[in-house]
Parts: structure tokens; C-alpha cells; sequence
């Protein structure tokens, strides 16, 4: 009854289930945001392999749709975690276990501590970039917070 109004086909379905996240009841919404999901995996995947210039605009553009943005840190949380567990290698799934992690918090350090949305998209987004230099600058080490490698 809850996806009587929702019409996908079957690989929209199977994304569908999985950004439900255990939860039906907003699904008609997310259907309609089926293309955005798609949008955003491929920019996260872009960013983890090596893309930095696509940071700035993802981040800018996420911080201007601010009504949309705890749903879009949301579907990040999502898609960091099927990576984190659909990976097999330790060091990309530390590299997602981390991101998932920094998602979290950037929702928080926006939302509850009024952060600039676009400042901890930016960081946050960096640290999926995956230069080696920059790898050992942005990862968090055991109690490290991810407010505690910006500059505010």
C-alpha cells in the first residue's frame, strides 16, 4: 500500500530499496529523486578517484539547495556505506568507513553548530580524494573530529 503511487522500473526499484534504508515510508518522495541519487553517486565515485575539481561545485551546489541538503547528506550516508561494505580492499574501506563517518558529522556541524554548509561539504568531500599526500593531511586518526581539520 505505501508504493501503490510510486511507478519504477526494476533497477530503479532495487536503488530504491536501498535508499529507503529500512524505512518506506518517505519512498514515493525518493523515487522522485531517483536522478539526484545517481547525480550524486557518480560525483562520490568521481571524487574517490582522484577528481578534486568537481569538490568545490558538489559541495557549493549541495550548500544552496539548503532545504534539500539534510536528504542529500543522507544519500551520501547511504552510498558511503554500500561502498564501505561492497568493498573488498581494507584501504577503500577505510576510505568509505571514514567517509561515512565525516558525513555524520558534517550534518551535525551544520545543522547544529551552524557551520558555513559549503566550508564542511568541502572538507568533507576532500576526503575522498584520493592523492596520497593528501590522504595522510584529511584522514582522521582514532579520536580526531573532523571540525578539528578545518580552518572556521
Amino acid at each position: 500500500e505505501i508504493l501503490k503511487d510510486v511507478t519504477v522500473s526494476g533497477k530503479e526499484l532495487a536503488e530504491l530499496v536501498t535508499l529507503c534504508d529500512g524505512s518506506l515510508g518517505n519512498a514515493s518522495h525518493l523515487a522522485s529523486r531517483l536522478q539526484i541519487w545517481c547525480d550524486l553517486c557518480n560525483s562520490l565515485e568521481k571524487i574517490a578517484s582522484g577528481d578534486a575539481g568537481i569538490v568545490y561545485e558538489l559541495a557549493s551546489k549541495l550548500a544552496k539547495e539548503r532545504d534539500e541538503l539534510r536528504l542529500n547528506l543522507q544519500l551520501m550516508r547511504i552510498f558511503a556505506r554500500k561502498k564501505m561494505y561492497n568493498t573488498e580492499k581494507s584501504l577503500p574501506k577505510f576510505k568509505w568507513a571514514t567517509a561515512l563517518t565525516n558525513f555524520i558529522s558534517a550534518e551535525g556541524l551544520i545543522f547544529d553548530r551552524n557551520l558555513n554548509a559549503s566550508h564542511v561539504l568541502t572538507w568533507t568531500l576532500l576526503q575522498l580524494h584520493s592523492s596520497p599526500a593528501l590522504d595522510k593531511f584529511f584522514t582522521l586518526n582514532d579520536n580526531e573530529h573532523l571540525i578539528s581539520k578545518m580552518t572556521v
